[in-house]
């Protein structure tokens, strides 16, 4: 009796080895799935700040003493030119100029989602009922990040409205090709 234990024994353990092989497989897919559908789900605004802005370039703007960051686009740099050797644009001040016109002597309402890591508030902005990040990818005078505004700059590409116009550097490559001199 010993001996027919003794052979059902590790059959038992096989079995349950593999009922926790297949266990942790699922629960290793549920939790990839959980992770993939939290990072779909919108971010709650934290706060919002209101006031009279001005730009600081083509993705961020200022709002009194408080920097603003325009969530999810990229905008040229001020110092960076697009175009051929020929005839270069200077994108990075187009940019800002045309994220000024609809903000001057307006009201823009920032929802912020966060800080960055220099003390930027990171915001989808309007002013009156203009979105303002959104309009600068359909403009075409920025590109989407990550999954934001991905129609916008369809469309703008499309349409080969602003910089689709030209061939250009996306502006985060362009600022690992020029890094800023740390003084």
């Amino acid at each position: 009796q010993i001996l027919a234990f003794a052979r059902r024994l590790p059959a038992k353990r096989i079995r349950r080895g593999r009922r926790n092989w297949k266990v942790r497989w699922l629960l290793i897919v549920l939790i990839v799935a959980l992770a993939a559908l939290w990072r779909a789900l919108p971010e709650a605004p934290e706060g919002q700040l209101v006031g009279r802005a001005s730009p600081r370039d083509g993705d961020s703007l200022v709002i009194g003493r408080r920097r603003i960051r325009l969530q999810g686009i990229d905008a040229p740099e001020r110092g960076q030119s697009c175009g051929e050797a020929h005839a270069t644009l200077p994108c990075g001040l187009v940019a800002e100029e045309h994220l000024g016109r609809p903000i001057a002597g307006a009201q823009v309402a920032c929802a912020y989602f966060r800080r960055d890591r220099y003390g930027r508030y990171i915001a989808r902005c309007e002013a009156g009922e203009r979105e303002l990040n959104a309009a600068m990818v359909r403009d075409g005078m920025a590109v989407s990040l990550d999954r934001h505004y991905r129609s916008e700059e369809r469309e703008a590409r499309g349409a080969r409205r602003g910089l689709w116009r030209v061939p250009f550097t996306r502006p985060a490559v362009w600022r690992r090709q020029h890094p800023r001199d740390q003084d």
